[in-house]
């Protein structure tokens, strides 16, 4: 009875929301530089949970809302624009927090000021991956080491 009731839910949902149009067809749309891209070699992909998507770009940091680009890209001499202009690596954390590897280090997203918290070392780091380990602790990769970063200190450990 249990495979009847469950068979008949699915059958029940029009085949177009099950396999997509109609006709069968997907639509994709291609941006690039002539649309606000910042540069048109994309490193890594996220879509944020107010929708935006985000771009690492070897030519900064770009997010599309929809309709336009907004691109963020390193300033001398300004601490709150991100870290580096090449960037690797792009993740959203289980807070929604949106992290950035940069060839100069990682950077932080904040949302309400649209800003950039940067963290570094000594030595530059070139940021290749980053995962998350547990709320306050993330595991980052750069081109030769592996290490933790504490989120709520702001430090990095080997």
């Amino acid at each position: 009875m249990k495979l009847f009731a469950a068979l008949l839910v699915i059958l029940s949902f029009p085949v177009q929301s099950i396999f997509g149009a109609a006709d069968g067809s997907m639509r994709f749309s291609r941006f690039g530089i002539e649309d606000g891209l910042s540069q048109n070699t994309v490193m890594s992909i996220v879509q944020d949970g107010r929708g935006f998507m985000w771009f690492a770009t070897t030519d900064g940091l770009s997010r599309y809302d929809g309709y336009d680009f907004t691109v963020f890209r390193h300033h001398d001499g300004d601490s709150t624009s991100v870290s580096g202009n090449i960037i690797r690596k792009l993740f959203l954390d289980s807070s929604g927090r949106l992290w950035a590897g940069t060839s100069a280090g990682l950077s932080l997203y904040d949302s309400a000021l649209e800003r950039f918290v940067n963290f570094g070392t000594d030595v530059p780091l070139q940021v290749t991956s980053i995962c998350e380990v547990s709320p306050d602790r993330l595991m980052v990769g750069t081109e030769d080491r592996l290490m933790f970063f504490d989120t709520v200190s702001g430090k990095f450990e080997n």
